[in-house]
């Protein structure tokens, strides 16, 4: 142990902790093991004079210490030493460090940037004016700092992107700049924002919008909060003279909560709810007149303190999932109407409100400690409440998965696991409160078979009354249909051999029968018997009718929609569809794998889910169906694309057609290449474009089973390939064979890269794509997957490793971005930049299901910047861009990207109004998803905290194995 360094420590701080190894050890304040000191939380209330530090002590080693916590007390032994500008840490070992009312600490060490395991500090109340070092150390995570009231000229961040790492600033001070930048521009990764100021000025914040945005300041000073993403995931609080633009409207998609206090100005702050808002708080601001509607999807809102005396009840009506504040506002009252009761929660204290203004619903159930709808300082009523007596519409409750619906009046806000006996609970939570209620089995979840069971349903422990009623499963009904059946004499059903099937439609060509038993798909032994005889047969019991693989629309006639997939015989109920969940689909001819039907009415373009019901089964598919936009006019096409970037023409399909060479997908904006060198890889698809040095590469990652919300269900990496390379004229084309893996036997998985340097056609399902020069077409085919679920969907992943340093044209153009459809739905190109070299990754909107097209939605699944070397001063800056193609529940998923590399002509992309023009045209498809790539990459980061450093070494490993193999 350097006992000489822990001692210096000491007399430094005035600390009364003995000075020896032992007393050391010993303390609570410091911990050790072994021979080394792991840890110090110094906690100094008042400094003693312990003895003198040795000044001619040049470095203090504690190369093993993981964190470092100095509370000092205002005073130590010698001001000119700051101790951790000689306090030599272990590189790989400390992990945080603080220091709170430290007089010797006023620059940051330079020998912190040297910890590649350091993640936490905290400065606090430490006469220290520049920040900024802090910003740029590899590995921080999470920074904190407390600035004294007579600290000035602040200095925090410069330049452009700071740390990777960062995800959690907390800044308090008296005198923060009056402007702050905090876009991801400079922190990729940051999740969370907290600034405190106790100022009387307006700061001006400059911000993309992160995870938990928090900013509060005294009721004279404010914030001029400008949100330049409005559609990355956040939370907001605010508070005093603030504002925030834009203004709090629909466009901020992702803004679950709003938090404003002391916020003056007489309006509030938002003058429509954004789609997604849960949880809206105004405390303490006279805002005046509510007059908002609150949507069903707003769980909370907090009115307090804001000096209302009048409410529109109505305006609630929607919100059946609100906890509704409005306490605190002493000349609010009147009566409550019952639509009130409707509301998981009211809290009404100190308010006009009386006994009688509050309905009944509330009253019932306020000893309901464990879920209390009614918080309120009035005294509950003592007659009799006859009112509260539950009473349940639902005689039987028909359950599925455990879980069913109560309906019924005076039936309670819901509660969680009561026993309905020694060893089964279930909960009870509120689906409209007081009228509908969730009812969930828990742990076992009960399986009933045969007739409906009675249970005895309590809605709250602090009441006596209860309810009988009968529980089951949703019923399995068995279709059969006969040659030679006697319907005079009655039959009976048995499902191998133990299970009844009641029958309850008799005819002279087919018999149903219907048994509330779960049936597990496959294989099932159906005995149908008479008084006379008995008849077995096998039969298939297939859980996955209906299905749907495929979807198309006659172009000429957008309402006329054909449906492919599994729909079976569908003798005893015809079947129906319904685009969008509203509009109905009239079948007009139906076959087992195909049903052809007319929408009611015009489709609106974009994208829509799609649903058929087949003998009571519904399927839903959703996003598998494309509306594509008009085609747009000549006049359009010639202003949009200042009349085709002057190398070429519009004709009067909207179309630009180029001149030679020129890429038409661009509406001539480009040019092809020659001279591109084709690299392919020889142990996976991995190919990459090779132009004067620039490179741009690409490759299949995985394939992944997605469920209906999205989630990877499982995933097949594909890493173990066959290769096999052939070349005629001037095609060069690899094929590659993925070996199967145990977990995926039967999948075939075979990728098809060719490359060729003139304009091709290739057929594509029913339509021919014009491939142009110099191109790397891609054709992925997946077959066989054993699917999960009946309503899982395939993704195809693409990864493509973008060297940052590489990208810029000169003319300010960051290089990389993303381009959608108008309607935001799906990718449709990828574009990197370098000079005056474009790589160009085009993504169809359609793939082959079963030999069919079907639209195939494309997305950014993760952007993320990664430096492959952190320890080198030269290692390379990388953005890692991961890309899904998604794909319907198919036999046989084909789909087919390209990539292009093309010439910009800089002459023309540097000019102003040129410029100007070409971002408008891009701004117009991309403007309902701007960012969203970024949206993706936040959500990354955040989960990434403390492990950060593991990440980027396993990025470091993988990337260096990539360029040895020359992938890259």
């Amino acid at each position: 142990m350097n006992i000489d360094s822990v001692i210096f420590i000491l007399r430094q701080y005035g600390s009364t902790i003995g000075q020896t190894e032992q007393d050391i050890c010993n303390s609570t304040q410091i911990q050790c093991i072994g021979d080394y000191v792991n840890s110090i939380s110094l906690k100094i209330d008042q400094y003693q004079d312990v003895g003198p530090v040795n000044s001619s002590i040049q470095s203090l080693d504690l190369f093993l210490i993981r964190s470092i916590e100095i509370y000092s007390s205002g005073q130590v032994n010698d001001r000119s030493i700051n101790l951790f500008t000689i306090l030599n840490l272990g590189v790989g070992f400390t992990t945080s460090i603080l220091i709170k009312n430290d007089p010797s600490f006023t620059t940051i060490p330079s020998i912190w940037a040297r910890l590649n395991n350091f993640v936490l500090v905290d400065i606090l109340d430490c006469p220290l004016t520049d920040y900024s070092p802090l910003f740029k150390l590899a590995r921080i995570t999470y920074i904190t700092i407390q600035v004294p009231d007579s600290v000035s000229g602040l200095t925090f961040w410069t330049g452009p992107l700071l740390s990777y790492s960062l995800t959690t600033i907390t800044i308090s001070a008296l005198n923060l700049p009056n402007n702050l930048n905090i876009t991801t521009e400079k922190f990729a990764s940051l999740g969370s924002v907290t600034l405190k100021s106790s100022t009387n000025s307006i700061i001006t914040v400059y911000m993309t919008g992160f995870g938990q945005v928090t900013c509060t300041n005294s009721a004279n000073g404010g914030y001029n909060l400008i949100i330049q993403n409005q559609s990355i995931p956040f939370n907001l609080a605010i508070s005093g003279k603030s504002t925030i633009e834009p203004p709090i409207s629909r466009y901020y998609t992702n803004l679950f909560g709003l938090n404003m206090e002391n916020v003056t100005g007489g309006t509030y702050p938002l003058f429509e709810f954004p789609p997604s808002l849960k949880y809206l708080r105004l405390v303490n601001s006279l805002f005046g007149i509510w007059n908002l509607t609150v949507p069903d999807y707003v769980e909370s809102l907090v009115l307090t303190k804001n000096g209302l005396t009048s409410l529109d009840w109505s305006l609630f009506d929607q919100a059946v999932k609100l906890n509704l504040d409005v306490s605190n506002n002493p000349l609010l009252g009147g009566p409550l109407p019952e639509s009130m009761c409707y509301k998981r929660q009211l809290i009404i204290n100190n308010t006009l409100f009386t006994q009688s203004d509050v309905p009944m619903c509330y009253w019932c159930y306020i000893k309901d400690t464990i879920k209390s709808p009614l918080t309120t300082d009035l005294i509950p009523p003592t007659t009799n409440l006859t009112y509260c007596k539950p009473k349940v519409d639902t005689p039987v409750i028909i359950t599925r998965n455990g879980g069913g619906r109560i309906i019924g009046r005076s039936l309670g806000f819901g509660m969680f696991y009561e026993k309905l006996n020694a060893s089964i609970r279930y909960s009870l939570d509120t689906f409209i409160p007081t009228i509908q209620l969730n009812l969930q089995f828990i742990s076992p979840q009960l399986k009933f078979y045969g007739p409906p069971q009675p249970i005895n349903l309590m809605f709250s422990p602090f009441y006596p009354d209860s309810f009988v009623t009968k529980i089951g499963q949703n019923a399995v009904r068995i279709n059969s249909s006969m040659s030679i059946f006697n319907d005079y004499l009655p039959h009976t059903i048995m499902l191998n051999s133990t299970i009844p099937c009641p029958v309850t439609i008799q005819t002279s060509k087919y018999i149903v029968c219907q048994t509330s038993s779960f049936l597990q798909e496959g294989a099932l032994n159906f005995t149908l018997s008479n008084q006379y005889s008995s008849n077995s047969i096998s039969i298939y019991n297939n859980n996955s009718v209906p299905l749907i693989t495929s979807v198309a629309y006659n172009p000429n006639n957008r309402k006329n929609v054909t449906i492919y997939g599994e729909f079976g015989k569908s003798v005893f109920q015809p079947p129906t569809a319904k685009i969008n969940d509203s509009i109905p689909c009239y079948v007009i001819t139906f076959e087992e794998r195909r049903i052809n039907c007319l929408m009611a009415s015009e489709p609106t373009s974009g994208v829509a889910n799609i649903s058929v019901t087949a003998d009571y089964v519904e399927y839903i598919g959703v996003s598998m169906l494309y509306f594509s936009p008009p085609p747009r006019s000549q006049s359009q096409c010639q202003a949009q694309t200042l009349n085709c970037h002057g190398h070429g023409q519009c004709n009067i399909n909207g179309l630009c057609e180029c001149e030679p060479t020129y890429n038409q997908n661009d509406d001539c904006k480009t040019r092809f290449t020659n001279g591109t060198i084709f690299n392919a890889n020889s142990t996976s698809p991995k190919s990459s474009f090779d132009i004067d040095g620039i490179t741009f590469a690409f490759e299949l990652a995985s394939i992944q089973e997605l469920n209906i919300d999205g989630n990877v269900l499982k995933e097949l990496l594909t890493s173990n390939w066959t290769f096999n390379l052939s070349k005629s004229d001037d095609l060069t084309l690899a094929v590659y064979t993925l070996q199967q893996t145990d977990n995926f036997q039967g999948v075939e998985v075979v990728a098809n890269i060719s490359f060729s340097s003139q304009a091709r056609e290739v057929p594509f399902g029913t339509q021919i794509l014009q491939i142009n020069p110099n191109s790397i077409k891609i054709a992925v085919s997946v077959s066989n997957w054993n699917y999960t679920y009946v309503l899982s969907t395939l993704q195809v992943v693409f990864r493509s490793v973008i060297d940052n340093s590489q990208l810029g044209d000169g003319c300010g153009d960051n290089g990389n971005e993303f381009t959608y459809d108008q309607y935001g739905s799906t990718l449709q190109y990828l574009r990197v930049v370098k000079d005056n070299v474009q790589f160009s990754g085009r993504f169809i909107d359609f793939a082959l299901s079963d030999g069919r097209p079907t639209f195939s939605r494309t997305k950014v699944i993760n952007q993320t910047s990664v430096v492959s070397d952190s320890s080198s001063d030269d290692g390379q800056d990388l953005s890692i861009i991961m890309i899904g193609i998604g794909l319907p529940q198919c036999r046989q998923c084909v789909l087919d990207p390209d990539f292009t590399p093309l010439l910009i002509d800089q002459s023309q992309q540097c000019n102003t109004q040129s410029k100007e023009k070409w971002g408008v045209i891009v701004g117009s498809v991309v403007g309902a998803v701007a960012g969203a790539a970024l949206l993706v990459a936040v959500f990354v980061v955040i989960k990434k905290t403390i492990n950060s450093h593991q990440f980027l070494q396993n990025v470091n490993i993988k990337l260096g194995a990539a360029k040895q193999n020359g992938s890259l």
